[in-house]
């Protein structure tokens, strides 16, 4: 049932999510200086990595809007209100988590390799490891499957 959903998220994906996103500045800092992308997203990849941003922009919108309900002094909202906004927001930190790594898989099993690596546009860039190479930079931050906190 989640991969019917899936799909039709990547078939009805608006077209903003289909337009290369510029690489946020922590994640161009890991990439060596010099470095040349290794390859670029496929279209099944483009419309992964489309679904996991409108994923997150949602995530993003519904928890300003609960936030925004608890500053209102106002407004009451119940305990079970509370929960269901929060259980809501697991699940949708668990779609991204799979979007994600079903990307991820998509691009090991094409390009060969299980390295660190991130995207900036289409472009994929392999980032060096720092379990591989001790002189590298330091550690590679990893990526956090749940970035967005609730409020309670």
């Amino acid at each position: 049932m989640w991969l019917a959903k899936l799909e039709r998220m990547m078939k009805e994906l608006p077209e903003e999510y289909l337009e290369p996103e510029p690489i946020d500045p922590e994640d161009a800092a890991l990439i060596p200086a010099g470095s040349e992308p290794i390859s670029q997203l496929t279209e099944e990849e483009k419309r992964l990595n489309g679904v996991y941003r409108q994923i997150e922009n949602l995530i993003i919108l519904e928890e300003e809007a609960h936030e925004e309900l608890h500053r209102q002094s106002h407004v009451t909202i119940s305990p079970d209100v509370c929960q269901d906004h929060k259980m809501h927001m697991f699940l949708l930190e668990e779609e991204m988590v799979l979007v994600l790594s079903i990307l991820m898989r998509s691009m090991e099993e094409r390009l060969g390799f299980g390295s660190d690596y991130t995207i900036d546009g289409d472009d994929i860039y392999a980032i060096p490891s720092s379990l591989s190479d001790d002189t590298g930079p330091g550690p590679v931050p990893k990526f956090n499957p749940f970035p967005f906190k609730s409020v309670h």
